[in-house]
């Protein structure tokens, strides 16, 4: 969530200032159109930030400020695993899983040494917070072995898929049902979908007691042939429609579901390795590294397609012309998605955010993340881009010169 909620979290509200970060005096700053109508969900968490965060004020004092904060996701967090857990109390054997991983999310968030849940509850007892961890971690592993259970005795791609990732968090030590669940059954259970050939990829590529070049050679071309790249998100989908979680509750459980997936979308970097450029000598090869680039970038599901897709272009020698047509799309979404997501670009991204503006950022956070587990990342960032109205070359050029300013930076030029 973009709200503070640690008390040693930095005293300047906005995470975003740094060093070096441009003003509006520096660049020009494309403005979106404005609208006079707003959607329903738009029109719902305006008026929760301005109930919630509008009267906050930090400088009524940073301590009681921060554990206004504090208290206000404790509180969320925890109303998120009683509303979780009253689903999954009641809900019938078509969401039982989501809601299963959703919980082991939520408990999993809880065991981590910055979550409210646990130091909202002991204060400043270290023991006492490691004792709660150590608790939640007991509860999520539970959750997730109780996800997987269920995947091994089903055919369903998409209830495997979220044992494969509640599953890979739990690194060495899983449990017996988790040690059962790998990427070349969740291949076989969905053969047209990239996602499970690239963890098949990735597991192949980290075997060391056997020959795997079948394996990849067999991974690679399932890849290129696939239809989509789904890591499992859009399952979620009807969970975050927020008619049971409000803005900060679906914030805080999107978070927690994106920090266990992007942990666990490997196969990338093996990719890249696969199609290097010794083996794209090999005539074949070539042919399905170009076929697998063509995939990626044709992707509408997440924008980390499109970057492995640019970067085997460039492997492959494709003609400039068409490489650009890429960077730009590129260039204007991550553009976008800055404009978007911060306000104060317009002004001065060194400005103090407030909380309520802060809880206004969230919400196109959030509503963006929610747009995307319907049409797919890249594809939600496309329609926002269109909906605003602001010309793609004017979001290149934001983007480009931001990157220049950035470059020139003292810390930066050293690096160089």
């Amino acid at each position: 969530t973009i709200l503070p909620n640690s008390p040693s979290a930095s005293k300047s509200v906005s995470p975003r200032a740094s060093e070096g970060a441009p003003k509006s005096t520096d660049i020009l700053i494309p403005v979106a159109k404005t609208t006079s109508t707003k959607s329903a969900r738009e029109q719902r968490d305006e008026k929760y930030c301005v109930d919630q965060f509008g009267a906050l004020n930090v400088g009524d004092g940073a301590d009681a400020f921060y554990k206004t904060i504090q208290q206000k996701v404790a509180n969320s967090a925890q109303s998120v695993l009683e509303k979780l857990k009253a689903e999954v109390a009641n809900g019938g054997a078509d969401n039982l899983g989501v809601n299963q991983f959703l919980s082991g999310v939520m408990h999993q968030q809880a065991s981590g040494p910055e979550h409210a849940v646990s130091t909202n509850r002991c204060g400043e007892d270290e023991a006492c917070q490691e004792k709660i961890r150590l608790k939640f971690d007991q509860i999520w592993q539970a959750d997730f072995d109780s996800v997987a259970k269920q995947a091994i005795h089903s055919n369903d791609p998409k209830l495997y898929a979220l044992a494969f990732h509640g599953c890979a968090i739990q690194r060495q030590n899983k449990t017996p049902a988790c040690q059962q669940i790998t990427a070349a059954q969740w291949a076989h259970r969905d053969p047209e979908n990239g996602a499970a050939w690239l963890q098949v990829l990735n597991e192949a590529g980290q075997e060391k007691t056997s020959d795997q070049s079948a394996v990849i050679e067999n991974a690679l071309y399932r890849l290129s042939q696939s239809k989509q790249t789904e890591w499992g998100l859009t399952q979620f989908s009807p969970s975050f429609e927020r008619n049971n979680f409000d803005l900060l509750e679906a914030s805080l459980l999107s978070s927690g579901v994106m920090g266990v997936f992007a942990a666990n979308m490997n196969g990338y970097s093996s990719v890249l390795a696969q199609c290097d450029s010794k083996a794209l000598r090999d005539s074949n090869r070539f042919q399905v590294c170009n076929d697998v680039a063509e995939r990626l970038l044709s992707s509408k599901t997440n924008m980390l397609d499109g970057n492995i897709g640019l970067g085997l272009a460039r492997k492959l020698a494709w003609s400039k012309d068409k490489i650009a047509r890429f960077e730009e799309e590129r260039d204007a979404m991550i553009a976008f998605m800055l404009l978007d997501s911060n306000a104060n670009l317009a002004t001065d991204v060194q400005k103090q955010e407030t909380p309520l503006s802060a809880c206004r950022h969230m919400a196109t956070s959030q509503g963006l993340f929610e747009d995307g587990l319907l049409v797919g990342e890249r594809q939600a960032v496309l329609n926002r881009i269109k909906e605003s109205g602001i010309d793609r070359a004017a979001l290149v050029a934001l983007y480009r010169s931001m990157k220049e300013k950035a470059e020139k930076t003292p810390i930066n030029a050293q690096k160089k």
